[in-house]
């Protein structure tokens, strides 16, 4: 007795210059946003205060990480990847915890 085989199609999309500019576009629009515990005393505090930084903060802090760094330096602060850290530069005490969650 044979067998019968299972048909398989393959479906292309072809996309116009436009198409794969609005995509490339998208894509793009897609970057991760970080954002610092900006509550009164944030290790402590139940509920956190996330604080996204700003745009320009942002794309510095996001360099420094996609470029594998430790840490990345910002106008008054440290921003420190593994320990998930704001310390401020001229107060090493004054410290705040950091995120960095996919832009929806």
């Amino acid at each position: 007795m044979k067998k019968k085989q299972k048909e398989t199609t393959t479906i292309f999309y072809i996309l116009t210059a436009e198409q794969r500019k609005i995509k490339k576009t998208n894509m793009s629009d897609q970057k991760p946003q970080w954002f610092w515990n900006a509550s009164q005393n944030p290790f402590k505090d139940p509920s956190p205060t996330w604080t996204p930084y700003s745009s320009e903060d942002n794309k510095i802090i996001e360099e420094y990480f996609q470029s594998k760094s430790i840490k990345a330096e910002l106008k008054d602060h440290f921003v420190y990847f593994n320990e998930h850290m704001q310390v401020h530069k001229q107060d090493f005490h004054k410290q705040r915890p950091i995120k960095r969650e996919p832009n929806k």
